[in-house]
C-alpha cells in the first residue's frame, strides 16, 4: 500500500500505510525503506540516509550482526545510494 501511494504521490497516505506496517512489524525492512522514501520524496534525505543505516546496523536477537538483508532491500538500499556516503567515510 505505502509503494502505491509513493508511486501516485500520495505522501500522506503512503506515511500512513508505512507507519501502520512499522507498528505492526517494527523489525520487517520493507516498511523502514518505504519510510526513508518518503522522506527523500519529502525532501529530507538526512532523515532518508539515517533510516537507511539504520536498517543496514540491525542486529539479530542475539546480539550478533548485522542481519542478513534480503536481496529486495539490499537492491533497494543501493539504488538510492542510501549507504554511499557512510561506505566513503567508514
Amino acid at each position: 500500500m505505502a509503494t502505491q501511494a509513493l508511486a501516485a504521490g500520495d505522501l500522506k497516505r503512503a506515511r500512513g500505510a508505512a507507519e501502520l506496517a512499522h507498528a505492526i512489524a517494527p523489525y520487517e525492512e520493507t516498511p523502514q525503506l518505504d519510510l526513508a522514501a518518503i522522506a527523500k520524496k519529502e525532501d529530507r534525505p538526512a532523515d532518508a540516509d539515517r533510516i537507511a543505516r539504520q536498517v543496514d546496523d540491525w542486529l539479530d536477537g542475539t546480539g550478533e550482526g548485522p542481519l542478513d538483508l534480503s536481496q529486495r532491500a539490499d537492491v533497494i538500499l543501493r539504488a538510492h545510494r542510501w549507504l554511499e556516503r557512510r561506505d566513503r567515510v567508514g
